[in-house]
């Protein structure tokens, strides 16, 4: 099985890259895929913009601010590749994140390291931005009222 606890392991033989992928699974993406149904031929989750599973009201929120591009567009990719270089996380881990290389072709064949925690890390940062983007916007038809003299 591809899920264990908090971590998804795409395998290599579905990963672009060819190599092995560990997907850190937040908290908020969790209660996310548990609500998500199955839909009968379709064996993605997120089966990207051609497919069947397109959530336009959630995406129109979280991807208002990133610059467009023509399809087929990773929006979801982007958006988190952007958010976490906003937040402060390396370069580095961004590109382990989206299951990327990250430097020389030499020094990066002799690095083992999994970055798993860099990846969780990474992963926390982002929840806590799209907890916030998504908290925003359903304050946003709040009109707030305040006492005389508070």
């Amino acid at each position: 099985d591809e899920l264990a606890g908090e971590w998804w392991t795409v395998p290599a033989k579905r990963a672009k890259n060819k190599r092995e992928h560990r997907v850190y699974l937040t908290p908020v993406a969790i209660e996310a895929l548990a609500t998500v149904p199955m839909i009968v031929g379709e064996a993605k989750v997120f089966a990207g913009w051609r497919g069947k599973r397109q959530l336009a009201a959630i995406n129109a929120i979280v991807f208002a601010k990133v610059s467009p591009r023509p399809p087929p567009r990773p929006a979801l990719r982007d958006t988190v590749a952007t958010r976490l270089a906003e937040a402060g996380v390396p370069s580095e881990h961004i590109a382990r994140v989206l299951n990327h290389a990250y430097g020389p072709r030499v020094t990066a064949g002799y690095n083992a390291h999994d970055y798993d925690r860099e990846k969780r890390l990474a992963m926390m940062k982002w929840e806590r931005r799209l907890r916030a983007v998504l908290a925003a916007e359903s304050t946003d038809n709040v009109i707030h009222l305040t006492r005389k003299g508070a």
